[in-house]
């Protein structure tokens, strides 16, 4: 069986507790990444492989995410949309109807990457496992579920967000699974039912077969403000397999040899100096005696005041890298005006 015939769960129901004020408005998955919603990307990716038998599991302000992505791809999806919080697992176990017999791939729809699906799948089908699942070393593991495996790299024990003396390796999880839809019948329907706390356990223990499969490819989980702000610059810089040119995407200048995004619709005044790593979205309007740099301006918004290692939304001024001042009471009169504008 090729990666092509297989099918794809985008897991896209999380309400992005910890990238509140910027997740008020915005579902985690419509988050922007260069003026871009960061689930096209994963949709783009699975594209990538001519997977595109797709279905969405939502939760969280499901109608705006359903909108944006049937505006935006000219394809047809399948969305199965909870009305409680499932868990990651348990949202699956909704879609277990729409699967068939053959292995399926689930990805997380809040996380960055140009992971090579064909790899993936290849070793899983090599393994003889009954999911794959992709993992990644990094530097501080305690932020994510953390994988132990065989010097044959089978899963042998598994830690969710552990405490430092529980770190047992520094392999953390992706979210990215080949599963053999077998294993669904392990996950109870209708209860809240997550993958690392609750199923890989279970599986382990029932002698089925878990096999890590490592990537060197990028991979960010937007899940903070410091890592969505991170996936933000190293997009801008310039990460293979991330494509920010699309049919609706505005263009990347270099202004002076510093990378600017500058979206649709956006007006910048003379007098703004535009340092290094700025990503401005559409319908923006900035002006003044100001600089910026490595800053990400939100669509809509209206900036007089200089932004540098900060996020800049219509509501919020938000220091991600210093600290900032917040908006002058001249900006919040003159956003409110432009907010009635669009």
């Amino acid at each position: 069986m090729n990666i092509q015939d297989i099918k794809a769960i985008i897991m896209a129901g999380g309400k992005g507790t910890r990238l509140m004020p910027l997740t008020k408005n915005i579902p985690k998955p419509l988050m922007p990444v260069l003026a871009k919603p960061v689930i096209f990307y994963i949709i783009e990716l699975l594209l990538r492989y001519n997977i595109d038998n797709i279905a969405l599991t939502l939760m969280h302000m499901p109608k705006k995410i359903i909108d944006a992505v049937n505006n935006y791809f000219p394809m047809r999806f399948k969305y199965f949309i909870e009305r409680k919080a499932l868990g990651t697992a348990g949202s699956v176990k909704a879609a277990q109807a729409w699967l068939n017999k053959n292995p399926f791939i689930v990805i997380s729809g809040d996380a960055l990457t140009n992971l090579d699906l064909a790899k993936i799948y290849d070793a899983h089908l090599k393994s003889n496992a009954d999911i794959t699942m992709a993992v990644k070393e990094v530097e501080n593991p305690s932020l994510y579920g953390v994988v132990k495996t065989d010097k044959y790299g089978y899963v042998t024990e598994f830690v969710e967000k552990p405490q430092k003396k529980e770190i047992i390796s520094n392999l953390i999880n992706c979210g990215i699974y080949i599963i053999n839809p077998d294993i669904l019948t392990y996950i109870p329907k209708d209860i809240p039912f997550d993958f690392a706390r609750d199923l890989f356990p279970i599986i382990l223990a029932q002698g089925k077969k878990i096999f890590a499969h490592r990537i060197n490819k990028y991979w960010c989980d937007i899940g903070c403000i410091e890592e969505y702000f991170k996936a933000n610059m190293d997009t801008l810089k310039g990460v293979k397999g991330l494509d920010y040119f699309t049919k609706n995407s505005p263009e990347l200048y270099d202004i002076a040899l510093r990378r600017t995004y500058l979206g649709k619709r956006s007006f910048l005044g003379l007098n703004v100096d535009v340092g290094n790593n700025v990503i401005i979205g559409n319908n923006c309007y900035i002006d003044g005696n100001i600089s910026l740099s490595d800053c990400i301006i939100f669509d809509n918004t209206f900036l007089d005041v200089s932004c540098h290692g900060a996020i800049a939304t219509p509501e919020h001024y938000i220091p991600v890298l210093y600290k900032q001042p917040q908006y002058s009471q001249t900006q919040q009169k003159a956003q409110t005006a432009l907010n009635d504008t669009f």
